[in-house]
């Protein structure tokens, strides 16, 4: 199995909304032949990179509309979600970053599915996120007309990690989710070969290559 490779654009500073329709978009539809699970989830991603942070916007469409949870640290994998991981040195230290429609974020520092340590309120607090989709309770939407919904995140070097020098290659997966969705979905930028979904496996990660500075 060939895993993925993606190098970052540089951007300075980002306007996230005229930025993005000059960036190239990336597919997140390995469906890694899990079975069980929705056809027809459409998710992309525009990535860049600057001496702050890694900034990136996900976009999902044909999915159910779901948020149950709101507050970070909840099991938002189970909502309308996004996720990146990134691994941070050679001794397989990896953070997963997950998003749901909302902007809620789970994170924790780890080494396997098993293995993690929960980022910090004031940790979750350095990240920003910007929602195109609001709302002051749950929901459930399966069947709207325009289900898109768009989330742009931004991740600060310090809370990774990691110094930004051109040319760093890191380790990384993008996936999208939701455990709540009848069926579920379950996909991934890089390849993962295991019998169901699985997305703490970081020997399935893709190289994530830091651009030149333009």
């Amino acid at each position: 199995m060939e895993t993925k490779t993606l190098t970052l654009p540089y951007v300075e500073t980002p306007d996230w909304i005229k930025l993005y329709s000059t960036l190239p978009a990336h597919k997140i539809e390995c469906r890694n032949d899990w079975p069980g699970t929705r056809d027809g989830v459409d998710v992309s991603f525009i990535p860049s990179y600057n001496d702050d942070g890694i900034q990136i916007t996900f976009t999902t469409k044909g999915a159910p509309l779901i948020c149950n949870h709101f507050a970070n640290q909840a099991a938002v994998c189970a909502d309308s979600c996004v996720e990146f991981f990134i691994m941070t040195d050679v001794e397989g230290v990896y953070i997963n970053f997950e998003f749901n429609i909302l902007g809620y974020i789970n994170a924790s520092r780890r080494t396997g599915r098993h293995d993690s340590t929960p980022l910090t309120a004031d940790e979750l607090a350095m990240i920003k996120t910007i929602p195109t989709y609001h709302a002051d309770g749950p929901f459930v939407f399966d069947d709207l007309e325009d289900d898109t919904w768009i989330i742009t995140v931004n991740i600060p070097w310090k809370l990774i990690g990691v110094k930004p020098d051109v040319g760093t290659i890191l380790k990384g997966n993008f996936q999208a989710c939701s455990d709540d969705a009848n069926p579920p979905y379950y996909l991934t930028w890089s390849p993962i070969a295991t019998p169901q979904p699985d997305y703490h496996r970081p020997e399935f990660f893709g190289d994530i290559i830091l651009g030149p500075k333009e």
